[in-house]
């Protein structure tokens, strides 16, 4: 009899311990997997929130840009109201030097082509670059001479500014803007599209928005 109560109590003990381990594998299994997912959703989670933050800004700087064009269109209302021709000079201050003068300088003109918003002499104008298109592509998107004419710099105060001279090359932001002017002007309407580019990885964002602008001189 006591023979058989050993063998019934080793038994059980044994068993026991089989289940112990069987229970403590499966709770680290399931551990392991909440990690994992746990993980994967702490990635997406910031891959998320770095998308949205490079859209916010590229939204500004398209908003930016609208606004610059408009502003330079009220720019030169405001010098010669008096010479509805001279509605979109790229550089309202070129009306303010030649105020008395009969017509505004036909090159000044935005006629359809590509185009960059620069801060000058505190005043904002459009500077004039060619026919080469913004077309960022991954291959195209280093020491290309063309796209560079359309990539943002960072400045100290962490604004953001097409290329001018004084503005260190090294602080090389992710974004290109290009103004294009659709249509050559005529006196009473323009129609220009701001783009806006940046490298996500291999992926090539991008942003754009069109408007027509009119001369109600």
């Amino acid at each position: 009899i006591l023979d058989e109560y050993n063998a019934g109590v080793k038994k059980l003990f044994f068993s026991k311990n089989g289940l112990v381990l069987t229970e403590a594998l499966m709770s680290m299994f399931i551990l392991a997997a909440m990690i994992i997912v746990l993980g994967n959703l702490i990635n997406n989670g910031t891959s998320t929130m770095k998308v949205s933050r490079d859209y916010l800004i590229a939204e500004d700087l398209l908003t930016e840009g609208l606004e610059i064009v408009k502003g330079v269109r009220s720019s030169n209302w405001l010098i010669v109201p008096s010479k509805k021709q001279c509605w979109m000079t790229l550089d309202p201050a070129t009306n303010l030097q030649d105020i008395n003068a009969i017509q505004c300088p036909a090159q000044q003109l935005a006629f359809a082509g590509n185009f960059i918003p620069a801060f000058e002499n505190n005043h904002w104008l459009l500077k004039n670059r060619g026919q080469a298109a913004l077309n960022l592509t991954p291959q195209t998107e280093e020491n290309n001479n063309i796209q560079n004419l359309y990539r943002l710099f960072i400045l100290q105060n962490g604004s953001f500014q097409q290329y001018l001279q004084g503005i260190n090359s090294n602080n090389k932001s992710k974004y290109y803007r290009s103004i294009k002017f659709l249509d050559p002007t005529d006196g009473n309407v323009a129609t220009f599209e701001v783009k806006v580019q940046w490298m996500d990885g291999k992926k090539v964002r991008t942003l754009s928005a069109k408007e027509r602008l009119y001369n109600f001189l």
